[in-house]
Protein backbone atom coordinates (compact mmCIF):
# COMPACT_ATOMS: atom_id res chain seq x y z
CA UNK A 1 0.00 0.00 0.00
CA UNK A 2 1.63 3.41 -0.52
CA UNK A 3 1.58 5.88 2.49
CA UNK A 4 1.02 8.37 0.01
CA UNK A 5 -3.04 7.42 -0.66
CA UNK A 6 -3.75 6.47 2.88
CA UNK A 7 -7.02 4.53 3.05
CA UNK A 8 -8.13 5.60 -0.01
CA UNK A 9 -6.29 2.03 -1.48
CA UNK A 10 -4.75 1.56 -4.37
CA UNK A 11 -5.02 4.00 -8.08
CA UNK A 12 -6.85 3.31 -10.90
CA UNK A 13 -4.49 -0.43 -12.63
CA UNK A 14 -2.40 -1.07 -9.86
CA UNK A 15 -3.17 -4.03 -7.56
CA UNK A 16 -4.47 -3.97 -3.87
CA UNK A 17 -1.28 -6.01 -2.83
CA UNK A 18 1.09 -4.71 -0.21
CA UNK A 19 4.50 -3.79 -1.92
CA UNK A 20 7.36 -6.07 -2.38
CA UNK A 21 9.37 -5.06 0.04
CA UNK A 22 10.26 -6.29 3.22
CA UNK A 23 7.34 -4.48 5.40
CA UNK A 24 5.26 -5.38 2.28
CA UNK A 25 6.08 -9.09 2.63
CA UNK A 26 5.40 -10.01 6.17
CA UNK A 27 1.64 -7.86 4.98
CA UNK A 28 0.83 -10.69 2.32
CA UNK A 29 -1.36 -13.75 3.10
CA UNK A 30 1.36 -16.94 3.73
CA UNK A 31 3.12 -17.90 0.65
CA UNK A 32 1.58 -15.60 -2.20
CA UNK A 33 5.18 -13.83 -1.69
CA UNK A 34 6.45 -16.52 -3.36
CA UNK A 35 4.26 -16.34 -6.56
CA UNK A 36 4.86 -12.54 -6.98
CA UNK A 37 8.56 -13.64 -6.76
CA UNK A 38 7.99 -16.03 -9.57
CA UNK A 39 5.94 -13.62 -11.36
CA UNK A 40 8.78 -11.41 -11.08
CA UNK A 41 11.45 -14.12 -12.46
CA UNK A 42 9.18 -14.46 -15.69
CA UNK A 43 9.28 -11.50 -16.87
CA UNK A 44 5.74 -10.48 -15.60
CA UNK A 45 7.28 -7.68 -13.29
CA UNK A 46 10.46 -7.78 -11.69
CA UNK A 47 10.77 -7.93 -7.97
CA UNK A 48 12.15 -5.08 -5.49
CA UNK A 49 15.53 -5.95 -3.72
CA UNK A 50 16.47 -3.66 -0.83
CA UNK A 51 20.44 -3.31 0.50
CA UNK A 52 23.20 -1.03 1.87
CA UNK A 53 25.87 -0.24 0.28
CA UNK A 54 29.45 -0.25 1.54
CA UNK A 55 28.90 3.55 2.46
CA UNK A 56 25.86 3.07 4.90
CA UNK A 57 23.21 3.79 2.28
CA UNK A 58 19.72 2.40 2.47
CA UNK A 59 18.35 1.88 -1.30
CA UNK A 60 15.81 0.06 -2.80
CA UNK A 61 15.29 -1.12 -6.72
CA UNK A 62 12.44 -2.35 -8.61
CA UNK A 63 11.51 -2.96 -12.15
CA UNK A 64 13.48 -2.77 -15.56
CA UNK A 65 14.49 -0.75 -18.03
CA UNK A 66 16.28 2.48 -17.82
CA UNK A 67 17.59 3.76 -14.86
CA UNK A 68 15.65 6.33 -12.97
CA UNK A 69 16.75 7.50 -9.65
CA UNK A 70 14.84 9.69 -6.62
CA UNK A 71 16.29 11.86 -4.27
CA UNK A 72 14.10 13.24 -1.46
CA UNK A 73 14.30 16.26 0.46
CA UNK A 74 15.65 17.35 3.57
CA UNK A 75 14.64 15.82 6.91
CA UNK A 76 11.87 13.38 4.82
CA UNK A 77 13.44 9.95 3.37
CA UNK A 78 12.89 7.69 -0.03
CA UNK A 79 9.18 6.93 1.77
CA UNK A 80 8.35 9.80 0.08
CA UNK A 81 8.27 8.79 -3.29
CA UNK A 82 6.02 5.78 -2.76
CA UNK A 83 3.27 7.32 -5.56
CA UNK A 84 6.14 7.79 -7.90
CA UNK A 85 8.05 4.29 -7.17
CA UNK A 86 4.98 2.36 -7.79
CA UNK A 87 4.49 4.37 -11.12
CA UNK A 88 7.76 4.37 -12.42
CA UNK A 89 8.84 0.91 -11.76
CA UNK A 90 6.56 -0.48 -14.56
CA UNK A 91 8.40 1.24 -17.41
CA UNK A 92 11.89 1.88 -15.77
CA UNK A 93 14.91 0.13 -13.54
CA UNK A 94 13.39 2.64 -10.33
CA UNK A 95 16.22 3.10 -7.47
CA UNK A 96 15.39 5.03 -4.44
CA UNK A 97 17.42 5.92 -1.42
CA UNK A 98 17.82 7.40 1.93
CA UNK A 99 19.95 10.48 1.62
CA UNK A 100 23.23 10.47 4.03
CA UNK A 101 21.68 11.09 7.88
CA UNK A 102 18.12 10.10 6.79
CA UNK A 103 15.82 7.08 7.05
CA UNK A 104 17.75 3.99 7.57
CA UNK A 105 21.54 5.24 6.04
CA UNK A 106 24.27 5.86 8.33
CA UNK A 107 24.67 9.11 9.86
CA UNK A 108 27.77 11.43 8.21
CA UNK A 109 30.98 10.73 10.21
CA UNK A 110 33.06 12.61 8.39
CA UNK A 111 33.22 15.39 5.84
CA UNK A 112 31.11 14.20 2.53
CA UNK A 113 29.25 15.21 -0.56
CA UNK A 114 25.53 14.10 -1.35
CA UNK A 115 26.56 14.21 -4.68
CA UNK A 116 29.61 11.74 -4.42
CA UNK A 117 27.10 9.49 -2.00
CA UNK A 118 24.78 9.42 -5.38
CA UNK A 119 28.20 8.39 -7.21
CA UNK A 120 29.06 5.70 -5.25
CA UNK A 121 25.80 4.42 -5.15
CA UNK A 122 25.27 3.62 -8.72
CA UNK A 123 28.97 2.70 -9.17
CA UNK A 124 27.65 -0.59 -6.70
CA UNK A 125 24.41 -0.64 -8.45
CA UNK A 126 26.27 -0.81 -12.29
CA UNK A 127 24.33 2.09 -13.49
CA UNK A 128 26.30 3.74 -15.63
CA UNK A 129 23.54 6.62 -16.73
CA UNK A 130 20.25 7.73 -14.84
CA UNK A 131 17.71 10.06 -15.08
CA UNK A 132 17.20 11.99 -11.86
CA UNK A 133 14.16 12.65 -9.59
CA UNK A 134 14.80 15.24 -7.22
CA UNK A 135 12.56 17.49 -4.50
CA UNK A 136 14.22 20.73 -2.92
CA UNK A 137 17.61 19.21 -1.25
CA UNK A 138 17.26 16.27 -3.67
CA UNK A 139 17.37 18.59 -6.58
CA UNK A 140 19.91 20.23 -5.73
CA UNK A 141 21.82 16.90 -5.18
CA UNK A 142 20.94 15.78 -9.03
CA UNK A 143 22.28 19.42 -10.29
CA UNK A 144 25.69 18.94 -8.48
CA UNK A 145 26.04 15.38 -9.68
CA UNK A 146 25.07 16.31 -13.30
CA UNK A 147 27.23 19.23 -13.28
CA UNK A 148 30.50 16.73 -11.62
CA UNK A 149 29.35 13.73 -13.88
CA UNK A 150 27.22 14.97 -16.80
CA UNK A 151 28.06 11.73 -18.89
CA UNK A 152 26.58 9.76 -16.14
CA UNK A 153 22.93 11.99 -16.40
CA UNK A 154 20.06 11.09 -18.70
CA UNK A 155 17.73 13.74 -17.55
CA UNK A 156 17.15 15.91 -14.22
CA UNK A 157 13.20 16.58 -13.35
CA UNK A 158 14.50 19.14 -10.45
CA UNK A 159 10.81 19.48 -7.93
CA UNK A 160 10.54 22.59 -6.08
CA UNK A 161 14.63 22.41 -6.28
CA UNK A 162 17.33 23.86 -4.05
CA UNK A 163 20.56 25.39 -5.84
CA UNK A 164 23.57 25.59 -4.43
CA UNK A 165 25.04 29.02 -3.92
CA UNK A 166 21.55 30.46 -3.84
CA UNK A 167 21.22 33.03 -1.42
CA UNK A 168 17.48 33.13 0.10
CA UNK A 169 15.84 36.68 -0.69
CA UNK A 170 12.29 35.67 1.29
CA UNK A 171 13.43 36.00 5.27
CA UNK A 172 13.09 33.15 7.60
CA UNK A 173 10.49 34.76 10.27
CA UNK A 174 8.70 31.36 9.86
CA UNK A 175 11.47 29.19 11.00
CA UNK A 176 11.32 31.36 14.31
CA UNK A 177 9.56 28.29 16.28
CA UNK A 178 12.07 25.92 14.76
CA UNK A 179 15.08 27.82 15.69
CA UNK A 180 13.80 28.74 19.06
CA UNK A 181 13.50 24.79 19.93
CA UNK A 182 17.22 24.11 18.24
CA UNK A 183 18.89 27.37 20.80
CA UNK A 184 17.38 24.60 23.53
CA UNK A 185 18.72 21.75 21.88
CA UNK A 186 15.15 20.16 21.94
CA UNK A 187 15.66 18.32 18.14
CA UNK A 188 12.16 16.44 18.31
CA UNK A 189 10.88 19.90 19.58
CA UNK A 190 12.17 21.27 16.32
CA UNK A 191 10.98 18.79 14.38
CA UNK A 192 7.49 19.55 15.54
CA UNK A 193 7.76 23.22 14.47
CA UNK A 194 9.10 22.16 11.56
CA UNK A 195 6.08 20.30 10.62
CA UNK A 196 4.01 23.22 11.25
CA UNK A 197 5.92 25.52 8.53
CA UNK A 198 4.46 26.63 5.72
CA UNK A 199 7.36 25.42 3.95
CA UNK A 200 6.12 21.49 4.93
CA UNK A 201 2.24 21.59 5.59
CA UNK A 202 0.25 20.03 2.74
CA UNK A 203 -3.58 20.96 2.63
CA UNK A 204 -4.67 17.14 2.15
CA UNK A 205 -4.99 16.12 5.17
CA UNK A 206 -4.10 12.09 4.38
CA UNK A 207 -0.88 13.64 2.38
CA UNK A 208 -0.10 15.79 5.44
CA UNK A 209 -0.34 12.57 7.82
CA UNK A 210 1.87 11.07 5.68
CA UNK A 211 4.51 13.81 5.51
CA UNK A 212 4.44 14.58 9.67
CA UNK A 213 4.62 10.51 10.03
CA UNK A 214 8.10 10.76 7.89
CA UNK A 215 9.40 13.68 9.03
CA UNK A 216 8.93 12.71 12.58
CA UNK A 217 10.49 9.56 11.95
CA UNK A 218 13.72 11.52 11.34
CA UNK A 219 13.97 14.10 13.93
CA UNK A 220 17.78 13.22 14.46
CA UNK A 221 18.80 15.10 11.20
CA UNK A 222 18.90 18.37 13.55
CA UNK A 223 21.38 16.51 15.86
CA UNK A 224 23.82 16.48 12.88
CA UNK A 225 27.10 18.59 12.28
CA UNK A 226 25.54 20.65 9.40
CA UNK A 227 29.44 21.70 8.42
CA UNK A 228 30.13 17.93 7.68
CA UNK A 229 28.27 18.72 4.32
CA UNK A 230 30.44 19.51 1.50
CA UNK A 231 29.37 21.61 -1.92
CA UNK A 232 31.04 21.49 -4.94
CA UNK A 233 33.25 25.12 -5.57
CA UNK A 234 32.46 26.91 -7.20
CA UNK A 235 28.73 26.55 -6.68
CA UNK A 236 26.13 25.36 -9.24
CA UNK A 237 24.22 28.59 -9.43
CA UNK A 238 27.54 29.93 -11.59
CA UNK A 239 27.25 26.83 -13.28
CA UNK A 240 23.96 26.13 -14.86
CA UNK A 241 24.47 26.78 -18.39
CA UNK A 242 26.80 23.95 -18.63
CA UNK A 243 23.93 21.68 -18.05
CA UNK A 244 23.36 19.94 -21.44
CA UNK A 245 20.77 17.57 -20.25
CA UNK A 246 16.80 18.12 -20.69
CA UNK A 247 15.59 19.63 -17.71
CA UNK A 248 11.89 19.75 -16.49
CA UNK A 249 11.50 21.95 -13.14
CA UNK A 250 8.22 21.56 -11.48
CA UNK A 251 6.97 23.89 -8.36
CA UNK A 252 3.89 24.10 -6.40
CA UNK A 253 2.01 27.56 -6.82
CA UNK A 254 1.55 28.78 -3.37
CA UNK A 255 4.97 27.32 -2.25
CA UNK A 256 7.44 30.19 -1.31
CA UNK A 257 8.92 33.35 -2.59
CA UNK A 258 12.55 31.48 -3.28
CA UNK A 259 11.52 28.15 -4.47
CA UNK A 260 9.86 30.51 -7.51
CA UNK A 261 13.23 32.39 -7.66
CA UNK A 262 15.06 29.44 -7.83
CA UNK A 263 13.13 28.23 -10.41
CA UNK A 264 13.57 31.36 -12.14
CA UNK A 265 16.86 31.35 -12.24
CA UNK A 266 17.12 27.74 -13.53
CA UNK A 267 14.93 28.62 -16.57
CA UNK A 268 17.03 31.68 -17.52
CA UNK A 269 20.67 29.01 -16.92
CA UNK A 270 19.53 25.99 -17.91
CA UNK A 271 19.17 25.71 -21.40
CA UNK A 272 16.15 24.27 -22.89
CA UNK A 273 14.76 23.88 -19.79
CA UNK A 274 10.84 23.21 -19.43
CA UNK A 275 8.75 24.60 -16.40
CA UNK A 276 5.58 23.39 -15.22
CA UNK A 277 3.55 24.89 -12.33
CA UNK A 278 0.92 22.89 -10.26
CA UNK A 279 -1.68 24.97 -8.92
CA UNK A 280 -2.53 25.33 -5.35
CA UNK A 281 0.08 22.99 -4.08
CA UNK A 282 3.18 23.94 -2.13
CA UNK A 283 6.61 22.59 -1.76
CA UNK A 284 6.12 19.37 -1.15
CA UNK A 285 4.71 19.22 -4.53
CA UNK A 286 4.51 14.88 -5.14
CA UNK A 287 2.78 14.23 -1.81
CA UNK A 288 0.23 17.30 -1.87
CA UNK A 289 -0.75 16.17 -6.33
CA UNK A 290 0.76 12.82 -6.65
CA UNK A 291 -1.47 12.36 -9.35
CA UNK A 292 -0.17 15.98 -11.33
CA UNK A 293 2.74 15.46 -10.62
CA UNK A 294 3.04 11.66 -11.39
CA UNK A 295 1.89 12.51 -15.37
CA UNK A 296 3.76 15.03 -15.97
CA UNK A 297 7.29 13.21 -14.82
CA UNK A 298 5.93 9.68 -16.49
CA UNK A 299 5.58 11.52 -19.74
CA UNK A 300 8.77 13.64 -19.62
CA UNK A 301 10.78 10.78 -18.74
CA UNK A 302 9.24 8.69 -21.66
CA UNK A 303 9.48 10.87 -24.54
CA UNK A 304 12.24 13.43 -23.65
CA UNK A 305 15.43 11.97 -25.87
CA UNK A 306 18.09 11.46 -23.35
CA UNK A 307 20.73 13.58 -22.93
CA UNK A 308 23.49 13.76 -26.47
CA UNK A 309 20.60 12.84 -28.80
CA UNK A 310 19.61 16.29 -28.97
CA UNK A 311 21.39 19.85 -28.60
CA UNK A 312 19.37 21.74 -26.00
CA UNK A 313 18.40 25.35 -27.07
CA UNK A 314 20.84 27.98 -24.82
CA UNK A 315 19.52 29.63 -22.20
CA UNK A 316 18.86 33.12 -21.91
CA UNK A 317 19.31 36.02 -19.56
CA UNK A 318 21.74 34.28 -17.03
CA UNK A 319 24.71 36.55 -15.83
CA UNK A 320 27.83 34.27 -16.27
Amino acid sequence: MSLVRGNEGPAEGLAAEPPLTRAGLRAWPRGTWIVALVAGALGCGAPRETGTTAGGLHYEIGGRGEPVVLLHGFSLDSRMWDSQFDLLERDFRTVRYDLRGHGESADAGAAFYHHEDLRELLDELDVGRAALVGLSLGAEVAIDFALQYPERVASLVLASPGLGGYRPQGGFEWMGDVMSALQTGDAREATRAWVETPLMRIEDPAADSVMELIVMSNWEVWTGDPSLIRRIDPPAIGRLAELSVPTLVIIGGTDLIDTGLVADTLMACVPGAERMTVPGVGHLVNLAAPDAFNEVVRRFLTTTPAAGSTTPAAGSGCAS
